[in-house]
């Protein structure tokens, strides 16, 4: 039977290497510049180094390797690369400074054409020399990367090596199967020494006896039944539409202690609202003005500042947070990028010239437009910035004195501030635009208001948190946003205790004249805790006891010189991470995995790259389709659309009722979206349940993290951990039986050995019939629909299951004893007491009560060891897994009889015989059940780790 599931999974692994294969590009022929002049070659015989051209001819094909732009500008669709659907502009790097230092992947994924991603629109370079210009007039290219160490090769890489042995730590298998050498050993040593007192007996077979012992303990099906059970976990997340290149981190989401979760488009809904803007003509900073009546300065920075194209195959492309600022001015981009308006004919359109792409560590983007003047043929140059308010007031040369009442206002409220500016740059030439620096035009800045945008909770957020903080998870927000936002999301979603202040680390202002603990409603104000006082952790924990905490990205850097070993506490007892860089959301899921805690965090799968990477267990939710409206239309929307259904409750608290909604502004606006394209976790599609998920296909893995959901709603998270808990229950009840298992092996093998057992090649042939069904469906238990608020035991080297796998040995071990002495007893005597082990396979009792006992004892084995709930199906709820032990307890009680102990060669065996082995085996069970239990609830609790 081992060799037929050997045999099925490399005959598996061979179709899933031929689907890998499938997946590559076929050549094509592509011009390169070499040796001074232009020439076609095919795509599998660039090197590092060609430069080539991606021309209108090349859009069918998929990009053949990573690329540098040199020259020209493309649309490039890279959710074969990433999964997200919407496609991303690449501006050539001549744009960049001259002393700029570039880098592969982080800083200028912009300028990078990656592998296997599909061209949608392309520019040519407008000015190239002679030398440069291609004859096919493409976009001059430079090859950076080829073959498996581009992007896509990397990540095909992943799926094709995610077959890796999947173990609950490697370390503590190795001790594990050293506890189980001990009881080899003493096998092995009794076997010698009682072996050796017979001078009859041949030494060499007796060694080679002995070294089979050793062997036997190591579970040959070991790594086999663990794969299954990955395998299985994988194809009940593939119909969940969670797709996972890493299957080894499987085990790890049943052992998560934090939870990270981003903020914006994780938590929050896509759909976008524009309320307004505040801050004009010494309006109050609670008042709203509609964005067309605002003045035209303003119009024109939410216009035009930002990185939305217009495409002929995709319309307009880009962040829907960008296009729904567009949408509210009622203006137009069209494909020469050009904005213009309907609703002031009088304004004339603003062509943008050059673009400073948003930057999540400054924190702002600008645009440098040009538009003619009234009356004029002369064009005028105008910047427009916009970006977070911190960051755009040292630039403002007329900032209002309420600036920061204005915008903490409306942030308190939950909403989102983004700061507007505007300056005039006059007349300019062609070359003195191309020589402007993002320095010279971000400053000296006219303030232009700020436009408020919010985003509703998702419907499932509320409910995917409380149930993962009743499932004994720690929960945290990691975001780039404003504090005062993060802590109003984050005390609607139930991150931060309800009625308890939520304290944020903050730089010296008005209030304090140095970094302080100040709440959000500035009610409270604490002066940072003296981290050399002898009672500086005692402090510490009262004030986490009695207020939340949240962390900015300003006090990160603040710690990180005055006092690591500090930060280094505080850390893990933050509830809200806000205003952080990409960067430092990587070191803070650094310093949790340092601290031993095993970490998750989900993100939007664009800015949160490094912390999903360094997470034990990254989920990267890519949305299918965004949605963007303005306050107007969501209102009018509202009256129409039917409300959403309810999918799943619970019987606990943290039930997931979909139509109970969040939201995080003031106004309460209940949004009910209808659209099953937007929410696909409504209505996943049907998958043949026999289906087999083997290998995951690109555009459904993403390079951003080791599990991808399809899906908008944060659930995955919840449906991955449950998988992961039962996945990591499955493992470690498989130690535990086959260890079992191996035990009673070792013994049969030594004692029962230089006693004559033995047993025939079809009484072995039957017993594997008779078990291996029940391995099989063991490995493939569904997990409960609910989590549950016990925590399964993380590891596999731990005081319950050495007692539990010890003591239910002992248990097997009297029962074989009594059977036999029985058997001895029953046995006729021998005047010569030698035993030939090596002679025919005859029947006798002691080979009959031995093979049913064995047989009857991992039957035994399999039913008490089988975890069941909290994490899993109970035995009587998976019908596949009963239905195998009955079958093999029905084996068991009618092989002993008749025709049966024949074709088996078995020695039938009396009345009484028969009584006396059903008790046995009985006792054996409740025994074994009894021993198994009372550890559980006396060494099985695991407890929620502290931070």
């Amino acid at each position: 039977m081992l060799c037929l599931f050997e045999a099925s999974l490399v005959q598996q692994q061979l179709k899933n290497l031929s689907e890998i294969r499938s997946m590559s590009e076929k050549p094509y022929n592509i011009c390169v510049y070499r040796q001074k002049k232009w020439v076609r070659v095919r795509t599998d015989q660039l090197i590092a180094g060609d430069i080539v051209s991606i021309s209108e001819n090349d859009q069918k094909f998929c990009i053949p390797a990573d690329l540098l732009l040199l020259r020209g500008t493309c649309i490039v669709d890279e959710s074969m690369l990433t999964g997200e659907s919407v496609p991303v502009s690449k501006d050539p790097c001549e744009v960049l400074k001259a002393d700029e230092h570039f880098t592969f992947d982080d800083g200028h994924k912009t300028q990078i054409l990656f592998g296997g991603t599909k061209v949608v629109q392309f520019t040519p370079p407008s000015k190239s020399t002679n030398s440069l210009k291609a004859p096919d007039n493409g976009c001059i290219c430079f090859v950076l990367r080829t073959g498996l160490s581009t992007s896509q090769g990397r990540l095909l890489k992943t799926i094709m090596y995610s077959v890796k042995a999947v173990t609950a730590n490697n370390t503590e298998s190795f001790l594990f199967i050293a506890f189980l050498l001990i009881f080899a050993l003493i096998a092995s040593a009794y076997v010698w020494i009682e072996g050796t007192a017979d001078p009859r007996r041949n030494r060499y077979k007796l060694f080679l006896e002995c070294t089979l012992i050793l062997t036997s303990v190591i579970p040959q099906e070991l790594p086999l039944e663990l794969s299954l059970a990955v395998n299985s976990s994988l194809i009940a997340l593939c119909k969940l539409l969670v797709y996972c290149t890493e299957p080894f981190r499987i085990p790890f989401a049943g052992k998560i202690d934090i939870c990270a979760f981003d903020k914006t488009g994780t938590l929050t809904e896509d759909i976008v609202v524009v309320e307004g803007v505040t801050g004009l003509n010494d309006q109050p900073s609670n008042k709203l003005l509609q964005v067309k009546q605002c003045p035209l300065s303003t119009i024109q920075v939410l216009a035009s500042c930002h990185s939305l194209i217009n495409t002929s195959a995709s319309g307009l492309v880009g962040d829907p947070m960008e296009k729904a600022m567009l949408a509210s001015t009622g203006w137009s981009l069209n494909d020469q990028n050009e904005v213009y308006g309907r609703t002031i004919p009088r304004s004339s359109p603003l062509k943008i010239c050059q673009r400073f792409r948003f930057d999540s560590t400054l924190r702002r983007m600008s645009v440098v437009v040009s538009h003619y003047l009234p009356s004029s043929v002369d064009r005028n140059y105008l910047v427009c910035v916009k970006g977070s308010p911190e960051t755009i007031l040292p630039m403002l040369v007329d900032a209002p004195p309420d600036y920061e009442e204005a915008y903490l206002t409306m942030a308190r409220r939950g909403a989102r501030v983004l700061a507007l500016g505007q300056k005039t740059l006059g007349q300019l030439t062609h070359e003195q635009v191309r020589d402007l620096t993002r320095e010279s035009v971000e400053s000296g800045i006219h303030f232009c208001g700020f436009v408020i945008i919010s985003c509703p909770l998702k419907p499932d957020s509320l409910a995917v948190i409380k149930d993962l903080s009743y499932s004994s998870h720690h929960i945290s927000m990691i975001t780039g946003d404003n504090p005062l936002t993060a802590c109003h999301v984050s005390s609607i979603v139930g991150i931060v205790r309800s009625n308890v202040p939520v304290l944020v680390l903050s730089p010296p202002n008005a209030l304090h004249e140095q970094w302080h603990w100040q709440s959000v409603d500035e009610s409270v104000i604490l002066p940072m805790l003296d981290v050399n006082a002898k009672d500086a952790k005692f402090k510490l924990l009262q004030l986490i006891q009695k207020y939340d905490v949240c962390l900015t990205g300003d006090g990160i850097d603040y710690l990180s010189k005055t006092n690591p070993s500090f930060l280094r506490q505080l850390i893990p007892k933050a509830k809200i991470y806000a205003r952080v860089a990409p960067k430092q959301k990587e070191s803070i899921l650094v310093q949790l995995k340092r601290m031993g805690y095993i970490t998750l965090m989900c993100g939007d799968g664009t800015n949160d790259v490094g912390a999903l990477k360094q997470a034990h267990v990254g989920v990267a939710l890519l949305n299918e389709m965004s949605t963007s409206v303005s306050l107007v239309e969501l209102t009018e929307n509202k009256q129409t659309s039917p409300s959403s259904k309810n999918v799943r409750q619970k019987n606990h608290g943290g039930a997931f009722n979909r139509g109970n909604r969040g939201d995080v502004h003031s106004t309460n606006t209940n949004i009910n979206n209808s659209n099953p394209a937007v929410r696909p976790s409504f209505n996943l599609p049907t998958l043949d349940t026999e289906q087999e998920v083997s290998v995951v296909r690109l555009g459904n893995a993403s390079i951003a993290a080791p599990f991808t959901a399809k899906m908008s709603s944060p659930i995955g998270v919840c449906h991955i951990i449950m998988q992961g808990r039962c996945t990591l229950v499955t493992t470690l009840q498989m130690y535990k039986i086959l260890a079992i298992n191996a035990l009673i092996i070792a013994y049969s093998s030594s004692v029962l050995y230089l006693k004559g057992f033995k047993i025939s090649d079809t009484q072995a042939t039957i017993r594997a019939l008779l078990l291996s069904a029940c391995f099989l469906f063991i490995s493939r238990s569904k997990p409960l629909k609910a989590l549950s608020k016990e925590r399964p035991i993380p590891n596999i080297f731990n005081v319950y299951t050495l007692l539990t796998v010890s003591l239910q040995f002992l248990v097997h071990f009297y029962v074989l004893y009594l059977l036999t002495m029985e058997a001895e007893l029953r046995m006729p005597k021998v005047d010569d007491d030698f035993i030939d082990l090596h002679a025919e396979f005859k029947p006798s009792i002691l080979n009959t009560l031995v093979y049913l006992i064995s047989t009857g004892m991992e039957t035994v084995t399999l039913a008490v060891n089988y975890t069941g709930h909290p994490f899993m199906e109970s035995l009587f709820e998976n019908k596949p897994m009963l239905i195998s032990l009955i079958v093999a307890i029905i084996g068991i009680v009618i092989l002993p009889f008749g025709p049966f102990a024949d074709a088996l060669q078995l020695v039938s065996l009396d009345y009484d015989l028969r009584i006396f082995f059903f008790k046995v085996l009985v006792f054996d069970f409740i025994a074994s059940f009894l021993i198994d239990r009372v550890l559980v609830f006396i060494f099985g609790r695991v407890r929620q780790k502290s931070l």
